[in-house]
């Protein structure tokens, strides 16, 4: 193995890093100013009394091996201090501040040779909120299923925490990361390759949900299942022998898939091909092997819904290729379609209670103003005989009006049975190029309803939302190859009109 788990020793307090015995010294120490803050020029490094120097490769150090114990010495310096202070929340200032907090570009991530596949899944990861307040509150707890593992989600936290800091470090987590998952430190003739967005987002997501956990309704669940599963419903039918009984089958995935041929013009296309699927396996009835259909319907919809384009598939010369097919994608998707009956029926009751609610909405404004326009006439009217009264009775039926109108507004009460199978648009991986093993991954991810952020790696831009339409392929442009979308609460659908 090319990576070795060690131990960096500062002061009182113990660092687990993960060393590349590929790199330099002096790389190894910008590792160890993410976690101390100690800049490079600052620290003398020692490994068995021997100081080390910046040029020389890891590789050389001897008798290094796992679990080695490096000496660190060196002091944060002045000017790193002062910076360090002067980091606050967005929350913590004052209206002023925050307006030009506000409109400052949030920060990209360092391409470290091939890891933007890696850069674009973390921006996108990042803005799905309730998953980047859990990582970043994570705490171990006292038995841990898998040391390297805990160590990478570790790795992720300080990253996303850095990311306050307006320059977050993706160097550890890069190494940790590769070390935890050898396949992605794979290197070619020029270093290290590319590398699939959505295998590494899967990847992430499974080893999350072994350590990233909630209390729902009194039991402790997953907070990657809380947030993305996707159940499906539905039977597994023999196509050769019209007697065998179907099979019903049950799936819990954390992702819906785009399939993409060449009568695929829009994602609700794709996604209906998606859940239907054929394979072969062996017959009990026929006593050989049999092809068998399988079709399914969604019985549970997650938070979260991410949804893959199926675009790459390897050709029977063993070449990675891409489908550049133009499949056009919306910023409100109704997942409905795709529910089983007993789903559906949930969906009509939440949206009906909605319609509902909105209607009472409307017909209060409609009241307060009649009475508002009558009242004002009356007042008139009478105004030469009682004025000051007139004025205190109106005084009181405008606070009656907007006693009715705060329990309208809170008579809807959302429960855990309201779904809206409505999700909105919150983040985008696009791909270009032609290959699995090559091209340029990009993420893209909501600012406001006019707004979109891009990060190409380190570089972020401010893009007009009509924009991010042109990611749906057809060309060797940037084409939409995994998208996240958020469910609208029911209240939030109520109340956004």
């Amino acid at each position: 193995m090319t990576t070795l788990p060690v131990k960096v020793k500062w002061g009182k307090q113990v660092f687990r890093l993960e060393l590349d015995k590929t790199l330099d010294v002096l790389t190894f120490k910008k590792q160890i100013q993410e976690v101390t803050k100690v800049a490079p020029t600052r620290q003398k490094l020692l490994y068995k009394g021997k100081t080390l120097k910046n040029n020389q490769k890891c590789s050389s150090i001897k008798f290094l091996k796992k679990n080695a114990v490096f000496m660190m010495m060196g002091t944060v310096g002045k000017i790193e201090t002062e910076i360090k202070e002067k980091i606050v929340f967005l929350e913590d200032l004052d209206p002023e501040e925050r307006e030009i907090a506000e409109n400052l570009l949030p920060p990209g991530l360092l391409n470290l040779g091939n890891t933007c596949y890696l850069s674009a899944i973390l921006q996108v990861l990042l803005n799905v909120e309730p998953l980047r307040n859990a990582i970043i509150n994570y705490k171990p707890s006292e038995f841990i299923v898998d040391e390297q593992k805990n160590l990478l989600v570790l790795s992720l936290q300080n990253l996303f925490k850095s990311f306050s800091t307006g320059k977050p470090q993706i160097t550890q987590f890069v190494f940790t990361f590769r070390s935890v998952f050898p396949r992605y430190a794979e290197r070619g003739q020029y270093g290290y390759i590319q590398q699939d967005s959505e295998e590494a987002l899967s990847t992430l997501l499974e080893t999350l949900s072994l350590f990233l956990f909630t209390e729902k309704n009194n039991k402790k669940q997953s907070v990657v299942t809380d947030l993305f599963q996707v159940q499906l419903e539905g039977s597994r039918k023999c196509m050769e022998n019209e007697d065998e009984e179907p099979q019903r089958i049950v799936n819990k995935n954390l992702k819906l898939i785009c399939n993409i041929d060449q009568s695929v013009d829009f994602l609700h296309q794709g996604l209906g091909m998606g859940l239907v699927s054929e394979l072969t396996k062996r017959s009990q009835t026929l006593n050989r092997d049999a092809i068998y259909q399988s079709s399914s319907k969604v019985s549970k919809l997650p938070k979260f819904l991410i949804v893959q384009f199926l675009r790459f598939f390897w050709r029977k010369d063993g070449v990675g290729s891409k489908i550049l097919r133009r499949v056009k994608f919306p910023f409100e998707l109704d997942a409905s379609t795709y529910c089983t009956e007993e789903l559906k029926q949930k969906i009509t009751k939440t949206r009906e209670k909605i319609f509902e609610y909105r209607n009472k909405k409307e017909n209060l404004g409609k009241n307060v103003k009649k009475n508002e326009e009558g009242k004002e006439t009356k007042m008139e009217i009478e105004k030469n005989e009682n004025e000051k009264e007139q004025e205190k009775e109106m005084e009181k039926e405008k606070e009656k009006e907007k006693e009715t109108e705060k329990e309208v507004l809170e008579e809807f009460e959302e429960t855990e049975d309201d779904i809206t199978a409505n999700y909105e648009l919150a983040g985008i991986v696009t791909h270009i190029g032609r290959t699995i093993d090559g091209g340029h991954y990009i993420g893209w991810t909501k600012k406001d309803d006019k707004t979109w952020y891009q990060f190409d790696d380190d570089t972020v831009t401010e893009i007009p939302k009509d924009d991010i339409l042109k990611l749906s392929g057809g060309s060797e442009w940037h084409t939409n190859y995994i998208s996240i979308y958020r469910l609208i609460p029911a209240k939030e659908e109520a109340t956004k009109f």
